[in-house]
């Protein structure tokens, strides 16, 4: 799942650009969040607004933290097992290990998102709205030509360029 970034300063457009959105096959609301300083002026357009606790990043970062916890802790549970020639508490250790794993990666994921996000603090407090699409592989390219034919650019992820519609 990839995110790409728009800004916009026009509340009306981000719901244009929803609307045209949820016109494409296997595309959601859940997939289109906006992010503006006048959050109600974006919720009166019936627009899904980000929450800072982004539950998405949450949830990915679980899900890796409950695969890579049960790794890690297999791997030391072995070695302990080894040098200790026993086996009693293999499950405890992998749960354990599944639980610390997922909670480490949740918020390591979650404050990665927040990071992202923080570059367009400036471009928000000035009057700007985020557009925020969450594509895969297999919407990505009607995504990505849709949005290429509205008087919106992309803001680039290794440096933000910011493009402001009219």
């Amino acid at each position: 799942m990839k995110r790409l970034f728009y800004l916009t300063e026009s509340a009306e457009f981000a719901g244009q650009v929803a609307k045209q959105l949820l016109r494409l096959p296997n595309f959601s609301p859940r997939h289109f969040h906006v992010l503006g300083a006048d959050a109600a002026a974006l919720r009166r357009l019936n627009l899904q607004c980000l929450s800072p606790w982004l539950p998405r990043e949450l949830l990915r970062g679980a899900r890796r933290g409950v695969v890579t916890g049960a790794a890690l802790s297999a791997a030391l549970l072995a070695i302990i097992a080894v040098r200790s020639g026993s086996w009693d508490s293999v499950a405890l250790v992998i749960a354990v290990g599944c639980a610390v794993g997922a909670v480490l990666f949740g918020l390591t994921e979650w404050l990665w998102g927040l990071i992202k996000i923080r570059r367009f603090h400036h471009d928000i407090a000035a009057g700007a709205i985020l557009l925020i699409v969450d594509v895969d592989g297999q919407n990505e390219a009607s995504v990505r030509s849709l949005l290429s034919h509205l008087p919106i650019q992309p803001v680039s992820h290794a440096r933000p360029q910011v493009s402001l519609a009219n």
